[in-house]
């Protein structure tokens, strides 16, 4: 309010005790801030674990680990320093992330002091691209079984159960996967959250042999630690098209010199009798419509063929029949990685011979990627779908069927 004349004194010395007030109260936020951003906080608030309190002291030391993570894990903005995690102590190694409500395992403490931060021109990236109810599952673990390779399987299963990333969603993806590639999880802490309680996670056999089941699986510090050690770094999508894929890896051109495609394909005929026994997808519209699967698979292989006529593409981009996988996995297994730049070595091989052999439990779970290779061709799709099934499959995928070599008259494929 204005002064008058009568208490122009006192009301002068008012507002000068006001202006006084916010310039102490300007002063207090950026103090705040400073402390959080240069890790500079009241030593009695650096065991904090609640990360998503409302209480403003922990807010503030929530931004100050965000600093100390990005630090230790040797990332910045753009990638990640080869050498700033070489001679990481043992104790911070425990505290990279204070979201932790449980010790670090031993194993994983020990990971991330013994495993050299891997130089980003050294990391192979590769990118599955196939369907729901395709073998992907089985596939994407057999490219991963080599040791210090990361995982990411289905990671963009938040923004669809049972379908593809929307044009609208694209970009949201991509800016999701830009974080994941660089290991900065930390970005994405509510992905991390999101699969905290999910068994996705466990497909990753890199980050479960040391995180032990526990906290530090979801731990976005730990687990961006863990990736920045990773030699292969392997995604697993079945809710992007080639074309989005091609997309991205366009959007990344500092990296797309190590990326690596492997556009993995099926009988459409066995994915769709797979489908009938999955509710959330059997029950979508698109997930559980042959002509659908049929449209998708024709794009993907327009777009891939169009691809290997390209002299930057031709040796980047492979595709894979899941049956030839199946019938001979040692071999098909072993000419993969070679084409890949993949170290074939006993992990791999111990994973082959385990994964190929199926007990009638692991033939009963439809999740489960042990099958037997003769299980895995034979004709059973015949026996779940009805003959009117098969031949409207035929009818709608006929062209995809001779593309990709498949029999019109059983699941024998031709060679």
């Amino acid at each position: 309010s204005s002064c008058t004349m009568k208490d122009e004194l006192g009301c002068m010395v008012a507002l000068k005790f006001r202006s006084v007030g916010y310039v102490l109260l300007a002063m207090g936020f950026f103090l705040v801030f400073y402390t959080a951003f240069t890790g500079k906080s009241n030593p009695k608030s650096k065991n904090c674990e609640c990360l998503l309190s409302e209480d403003s002291t922990e807010k503030t030391q929530a931004l100050a680990n965000i600093t100390k993570v990005r630090f230790l894990t040797g990332h910045d903005e753009n990638w990640r320093d080869p050498g700033s995690l070489n001679a990481v102590g043992s104790h911070e190694v425990t505290t990279l992330d204070s979201s932790l409500e449980s010790p670090l395992p031993i194993a994983f403490q020990k990971a991330l002091q013994q495993y050299p931060v891997v130089a980003p021109n050294n990391v192979r990236i590769v990118l599955i691209a196939s369907y729901y109810r395709s073998g992907s599952s089985f596939f994407g673990e057999l490219l991963s079984s080599g040791p210090m390779t990361y995982f990411y399987y289905e990671p963009l299963q938040p923004f669809t159960v049972s379908g593809r990333i929307r044009p609208g969603r694209q970009s949201l993806a991509f800016a999701v996967l830009d974080e994941l590639v660089r290991c900065r999880m930390y970005n994405v802490p509510l992905l991390t959250l999101w699969q905290e309680n999910r068994p996705e996670y466990k497909h990753n056999r890199f980050l479960v042999d040391v995180c032990d089941n526990g906290p530090s699986c979801s731990s976005p510090g730990h687990i961006s630690a863990l990736c920045a050690r990773a030699k292969t770094q392997v995604f697993k999508f079945t809710r992007l098209s080639i074309p989005q894929i091609v997309a991205w890896v366009n959007r990344n051109s500092d990296i797309a010199e190590n990326i690596r495609v492997v556009y993995l394909v099926r009988d459409p005929r066995a994915t769709y009798a797979s489908r009938l026994n999955m509710s959330w997808c059997s029950k979508d519209e698109e997930c559980g419509d042959p002509k659908a699967l049929c449209t998708q698979m024709r794009q993907d292989l327009n777009a891939y063929e169009r691809l290997k006529l390209e002299r930057w593409w031709l040796s980047r981009i492979h595709m894979v029949r899941f049956e030839d996988v199946a019938t001979d996995p040692i071999y098909q297994a072993r000419r993969l990685f070679d084409r890949l730049g993949l170290d074939y070595g006993p992990s791999v091989v111990s994973f082959v011979k385990n994964h190929t052999v199926a007990s009638e439990e692991d033939l009963k779970n439809p999740y489960s990627t042990r099958r037997n290779a003769r299980h895995a061709i034979s004709s059973s799709w015949t026996k779940k779908l009805s003959k009117e099934s098969i031949d409207a499959v035929n009818t709608v995928c006929s062209d995809i069927l001779h593309r990709l070599g498949y029999s019109h008259a059983g699941s024998d494929a031709r060679r």
